[in-house]
């Protein structure tokens, strides 16, 4: 014998069952997160925009060279980095993807209400922990309002730390390191990438230090619209040196 159930009842059914297997359910878990801890950060600096922030022993923190508002630093118990005494309040950072030798990306909420996405990449100090018994950092530092991507990155010598996918875009008052090592103290380094702004043109960073000689690097841009390009290298006597590019805003009418 079949029996006759109401539609009513078979909808209140549904929704029962719904609800019961997690409609709703506000306390569903986010989207994925990395826990961070004290050692991700203590020690380190990490470029945030266009500053340095230094991440010292005591919980403060050094912003560019000083520290002028007192900021201090601490991991709460879920992961989290909060900044205090910003210009913008107390500062929560959660961080999605990433770790300290590569560098995070997430987002970060303030507590004056303003929030958004946040890059920290990792200043080329931080590298010692790699097998590199020499290294050239790369650091290019998008200081435009221009949207710039990675056409190619290619080495003649040595390996990247971590290689840097084409299509990867760099935007504004953001900055791509690169870290381009050796694990033989005889082995050349060297190699080149390559940008597309996004206002046409490219940009073409090179650098070579074959061993027994001092590194040299150079910057080629072609039929840039709006742009300027400048590059300077860091303790160059060093086992570690630094090529930093900067990209600036120019006259529409130069290169």
């Amino acid at each position: 014998m079949s029996a006759c159930i109401p539609r009513t009842v078979i909808g209140l059914l549904a929704v029962a069952i719904l609800c019961l297997t997690g409609c709703g359910d506000s306390s569903a878990p986010p989207a994925t997160t990395i826990t961070a801890d004290t050692a991700m950060f203590i020690g380190k600096s990490f470029i945030v925009a266009d500053e340095v922030m230094t991440f010292n022993l005591d919980g403060s923190l050094t912003v560019a060279g000083t520290n002028p508002t007192n900021q201090t630093w601490t991991i709460n118990p879920t992961g989290q980095l909060i900044i205090y005494n910003t210009n913008k309040g107390t500062a929560l950072f959660t961080f999605t993807a990433g770790d300290a030798r590569t560098g995070f990306t997430g987002t970060r909420e303030y507590s004056n209400g303003a929030s958004g996405t946040v890059t920290f990449v990792p200043v080329p100090g931080n590298l010692p922990g790699l097998s590199f018994v020499r290294a050239i950092n790369i650091t290019v530092v998008n200081s435009s309002s221009t949207l710039h991507t990675l056409v190619y990155a290619t080495l003649t010598g040595g390996e990247w730390a971590t290689y840097p996918a084409p299509g990867t875009s760099l935007g504004a008052g953001q900055m791509l390191g690169l870290n381009n090592g050796a694990d033989r103290p005889f082995e050349s380094l060297g190699g080149s990438i390559s940008l597309s702004p996004a206002s046409g043109g490219q940009i073409v960073i090179n650098w070579s230090w074959p061993y027994g000689s001092a590194v040299s690097a150079g910057v080629n841009t072609m039929s840039l619209t709006g742009l300027a390009v400048s590059y300077q290298m860091i303790n160059q006597q060093t086992t570690n040196p630094t090529l930093q590019v900067m990209i600036t805003t120019s006259s529409p009418f130069r290169e």
